[in-house]
C-alpha cells in the first residue's frame, strides 16, 4: 500500500514538473536577456527615426526580438516543445503574464508581458516516462529494506542455524510488537506445544510477553496439559493457592485443576486441614501405635466423598499409621511433580524433627491463607 502511494506520487510529481514548471522558468531566464538587449535597440531605433508611436510596429519588432532570444532558450530543452507568447502595451501593464518588463520611451512607459507555453516532446518524454515506470515496478518487486527490528531478528535466527529464506519467512509471520528479546519464550513454546510459530507469536505478543518468569512457566505447563490458550492465560495470571474438589477427585494448584488418585488426594486434604486449623505440623504416629481416632476421622471424610472402601476399612479398623502417611505423601509428591514439574515444589511438604516425640513431623509448605478447604 505504501509502495503504491509513493510510486503514484512520484509519477504525479514528474508529470507536474514536466508540464507546469518549464514555462515560468524559461520566462525568468529570458528576462535579463531582454532587459539588457532591448533598451539599446529601442534607443538606436529612435535615433534612426523609427515611428515608435505605431503599436503594431512595436509589437512586430519586439516579437521578432523575442523569437530570436526566446526560442533559442526554448529549443535547448530536449524534453519539451515551447511556444513564446507576448503582448505590448503603453502606460498600463498588460494582463496576467508570467513575466513583465517595462522601458521609458519618449515620456511614456512601454510594457511588455510575455510567457512560454510548453508541452512534452512525445519521444523523449515517453521514453523517460517508460523508464520511470520500469524503475518503479522494479522497486515494487524488490523486497523492502529491513528495519531495525527485522535486522535484529534476522541476525538472531541466522545465528540459531536457520537459513536466510526461512528466517525471512519467519520474520514476516511475527507480530510487529514482538522483539528479539522474546525469542527464548517463543522457542520454548514451539518446542513444548508444537503449534505453528505464527500462532504462538501472536499469543506471545498479545498475552504472554508481559508475564513474569513464574507466570510464563505456569502458562506453558497448563497449555502442555491440554488447556486452551485463554484458559492457560487465566492459570498464568492466577495467584498461588490450593483448593479441592473431593467428590470429583480434583485438586486446584495456582488456578490449574489436576486429577489425583482419590486416596492421596484425601491425605493431602488432611494436611491442608491441619494447616487451616493450626500450625499445620502433623507428627507421624509411632510405628507400633497407630492413631485410632485420627484414622476414624479420616475414614469418615473419605466415606462422605466417595473414597475407596478398602482404605476406609483399614483406617477404621487399624487407625492412622505412619506407613500410610509416608506412602501417601510420596504418592502426592510423585503425582504433583509428574503434572507440574518444578512448579510443584511450593505445594509439597516440608519436614522437621519432633524432639519431644523423637519422630518426624510434616506439613504443607504453602501458607495457610493460600489454602481453601472447598470440598
Amino acid at each position: 500500500m505504501v509502495r503504491t502511494a509513493l510510486l503514484g506520487l512520484l509519477l504525479l510529481l514528474w508529470l507536474a514538473g514536466s508540464l507546469l514548471l518549464p514555462g515560468p522558468w524559461l520566462a525568468r531566464e529570458l528576462a535579463p536577456v531582454l532587459d539588457r538587449e532591448l533598451p539599446p535597440l529601442l534607443a538606436q531605433s529612435l535615433e534612426d527615426g523609427a515611428d515608435w508611436g505605431h503599436e503594431q510596429g512595436w509589437l512586430d519588432y519586439i516579437n521578432r526580438r523575442l523569437a530570436e532570444d526566446g526560442q533559442h532558450l526554448a529549443s535547448a530543452n530536449p524534453w519539451l516543445s515551447c511556444t513564446l507568447q507576448s503582448r505590448l502595451a503603453y502606460d498600463a501593464p498588460p494582463g496576467h503574464w508570467q513575466q513583465r518588463l517595462s522601458w521609458p520611451i519618449e515620456g511614456r512607459q512601454l510594457y511588455l508581458g510575455y510567457g512560454f507555453s510548453c508541452r512534452p516532446k512525445p519521444l523523449p518524454w515517453g521514453l523517460a516516462s517508460l523508464l520511470l515506470v520500469l524503475l518503479g515496478s522494479l522497486c515494487w518487486w524488490l523486497p523492502a529494506p529491513l528495519n531495525r527490528r527485522s535486522r535484529q531478528w534476522l541476525a538472531l535466527l541466522l545465528a540459531k542455524g536457520h537459513g536466510a529464506p526461512e528466517a525471512l519467512a519467519m520474520i514476516d509471520a511475527l507480530p510487529a510488537g514482538l522483539e528479539p528479546v522474546h525469542w527464548p519464550r517463543l522457542q520454548l513454546l514451539h518446542q513444548r506445544l508444537g503449534l505453528p510459530l505464527s500462532l504462538l507469536a501472536a499469543h506471545l505478543d498479545r498475552d504472554l510477553k508481559h508475564l513474569d518468569a513464574e507466570g510464563f512457566a505456569w502458562y506453558v505447563q497448563a497449555a502442555g496439559l491440554g488447556l486452551g490458550h485463554l484458559e492457560a492465560v487465566a492459570v498464568a495470571n492466577s495467584p498461588p493457592g490450593l483448593s479441592f474438589d473431593l467428590a470429583a477427585g480434583r485438586l486446584c494448584c495456582h488456578g490449574l485443576w489436576l486429577d489425583l488418585p482419590k486416596t492421596p488426594l484425601f491425605y493431602l486434604y488432611w494436611y491442608a486441614m491441619a494447616g487451616r486449623q493450626g500450625d499445620g505440623w502433623l507428627t507421624n504416629p509411632r510405628s507400633d501405635r497407630p492413631q485410632l481416632a485420627e484414622g476414624q476421622a479420616l475414614a469418615a471424610l473419605m466415606a462422605a466423598h466417595g473414597g475407596h472402601q478398602k482404605a476406609i476399612s483399614d483406617l477404621r479398623e487399624q487407625g492412622l499409621k505412619a506407613k500410610s502417611l509416608d506412602q501417601n505423601r510420596s504418592k502426592i509428591k510423585d503425582e504433583l511433580q509428574a503434572k507440574l514439574g518444578e512448579l510443584a515444589e511450593p505445594y509439597l511438604f516440608e519436614s522437621r524433627r519432633d524432639l519431644a516425640a523423637a519422630r518426624s513431623a510434616y506439613r504443607l509448605q504453602l501458607p495457610s491463607e493460600r489454602i481453601q478447604l472447598i470440598v
